[in-house]
């Protein structure tokens, strides 16, 4: 911790000021020693702070870490790309609670045997695990399980030494890493909120459909149903069969978990009058269709 001068300064002239009303010189020196030593014991009470400060971050981050195996080496195929990494689990979210075991599969595709250097790093770019792994000159996959007791999210980076790269981009995800969560326990400070009724938490989205995980983990309640014209009857008027998956009622739906925000803007391009399909904008051409239906 840094000292600030100012904060010194401030306490000498006080306590100078409080020496007396005496204008004498053995007055002046008693009270500038008074000053020098209060000063010293302020400085040194400060110091003592900043040391316990220290020592209790040092303390509360020593048992924050993140461990890595050796690798575990398989033949891979398929696929493509010099280097992918991924971090799969069960339900696919690619959060893990803490101390969880998170698998981190690298698969190379090395044109000649080569040294895979690794590392994981935190929000902040820090790293908090590396390693190297030989690789021959074939599609191999090398499996590390990691264990970690920071929470937060996490960035895999790797690289060949000799034929370099980075790790190819999926999905939406750029080159470069691949990335996983992990959720700290907060139960013992922040216990659930308990609703007496769903729709007292309505925090919706669009997207994950049917992926009840991930929608739990954002905290969504609500989410968009897709059931507009354009959707359950695009090929025409009179189409509209009530036994299809499209009109049937998603089963996440029925759990109790997740409300359904009931999307009816979009018409199919057979019932526009601009031509437009779907049509998002104006009203169908035919009103009495959509009246009787």
């Amino acid at each position: 911790m840094k000292k600030n001068p100012f904060i010194f300064s401030a306490l000498v002239l006080a306590l100078a000021g409080c020496g007396g009303g005496s204008n004498s010189p053995a007055s002046a020196t008693n009270a500038a020693e008074s000053g020098n030593s209060s000063s010293a014991s302020g400085s040194s009470s400060v110091a003592n702070a900043a040391d316990v400060t220290d020592q209790a971050v040092s303390k509360a981050t020593a048992a924050l870490r993140m461990s890595c195996s050796t690798a575990s080496v398989a033949s891979a195929s398929g696929g493509s790309g010099q280097i992918s990494v991924d971090t799969p689990n069960s339900d696919g979210s690619r959060m893990y609670p803490i101390n969880a075991k998170i698998n981190v599969a690298f698969t190379t595709r090395a044109g000649s045997a080569d040294t895979l250097k690794w590392t994981i790093n935190n929000l902040i770019d820090k790293p908090v695990a590396s390693g190297t792994i030989s690789v021959p000159a074939a599609a191999t996959t090398s499996t590390i399980t990691c264990t970690s007791t920071q929470a937060g999210f996490f960035a895999v980076r790797a690289t060949l030494v000799n034929g370099g790269g980075q790790v190819q981009y999926s999905g939406t995800r750029p080159n470069g890493f691949a990335t996983f969560g992990v959720i700290p326990d907060l139960s013992s400070v922040l216990p659930a909120v308990k609703y007496t009724k769903q729709e007292q938490h309505r925090f919706g989205m669009q997207g994950f459909n049917n992926w009840q995980v991930m929608l739990s983990a954002l905290g969504i309640t609500s989410q968009i149903d897709d059931r507009q014209m354009s959707v359950t009857e695009p090929n025409g008027p009179n189409t509209f069969n009530p036994s299809t998956s499209m009109a049937v009622l998603d089963s996440f739906y029925r759990t109790g978990e997740v409300m359904r925000l009931v999307r009816l803007d979009g018409i199919p391009g057979w019932a526009s009058a601009h031509g437009l399909s779907p049509d998002y904008s104006y009203a169908p051409a035919d009103l009495s269709y959509s009246r009787t239906t």
